[in-house]
């Protein structure tokens, strides 16, 4: 090979060397962001969770359904006490409150952890979509409250 033919040929070899550098820069830098976007919904799931350790209050296990017009949010609240149920439909959320009737324990972060004694279910829950609060219909099934309003209409 020439003087020239050699340079050539390793300028090609570097060319491709920084340019399998930049596609690795750019792949750890893309894996880095999904990382970091998974450890913020998993620190946010924790310091939700945490805070229903530190009180004496559990998140009810809520489902939203889109009916077309009009929501229907199933909430499941196992040995509430019916007396005290407080459900409040606003036009974008729905704010949920009841005694429980006998203290739900449980373990936070598996089997090495303090059992935690609840007395309260709360929370509060945003609708995907505006509400008249007006329309709002309730009815329980056993532990399962329905809630059931019509969405607001477009102006």
């Amino acid at each position: 090979m020439s003087e020239y033919g050699f340079d050539d040929e390793f300028r090609r070899i570097i060319m491709r060397f920084y340019q399998a550098l930049r596609e690795a820069e750019e792949t750890f830098s893309t894996m880095t962001r999904l990382a970091i976007g998974e450890l913020r919904e998993f620190e946010e799931l924790l310091e939700q969770r945490l805070q229903e350790f530190q009180g004496e209050g559990i998140e009810p296990i809520v489902s939203v359904d889109d009916l077309g017009d009009r929501l229907r949010i199933l909430i499941d609240l196992p040995g509430m006490d019916r007396e005290s149920l407080n459900i409040v439909v606003l036009e974008d959320r729905v704010e949920i409150s009841a005694r429980i009737r006998e203290h739900v324990v449980k373990r936070a972060l598996g089997s090495l952890s303090e059992k935690f004694s609840f007395r309260e279910y709360r929370g509060v829950y945003r609708l995907p979509a505006p509400v008249d609060p007006r329309s709002v219909r309730i009815r329980t099934r056993g532990s399962l409250i329905i809630v059931e309003a019509d969405k607001k209409a477009a102006v």
